[in-house]
């Protein structure tokens, strides 16, 4: 029992660090970084939405990142664009 709750906790703080590690690159790189407004517009959810957010940024040309809920662009205008649309 104490080697699943182990491998749980190992994940989680692998996740967590791989999260944090994710969002300081973007910044350091000086991309905005905006929060997925609706839990349904996932990106690894598309049975939620139906692809239409991911869809959107791509027929837009939109250079983007995505990962836990956020979304890290190059552009910042292209953040105030997202943020105006889907929030």
């Amino acid at each position: 029992m104490m080697d699943i709750e182990q491998n749980i906790i190992d994940k989680f703080t692998k996740d967590l660090a791989d999260s944090i590690d994710t969002e300081v690159l973007y910044n350091a790189m000086g991309w905005t970084i905006v929060n997925i407004p609706h839990p349904w517009y996932i990106p690894s959810v598309p049975q939620y939405y139906g692809n239409s957010l991911i869809d959107w940024l791509e027929e837009n040309k939109i250079e983007y990142h995505c990962w836990d809920g956020r979304i890290a662009f190059k552009e910042g205008r292209d953040a105030t664009f997202f943020t105006l649309k889907w929030a």
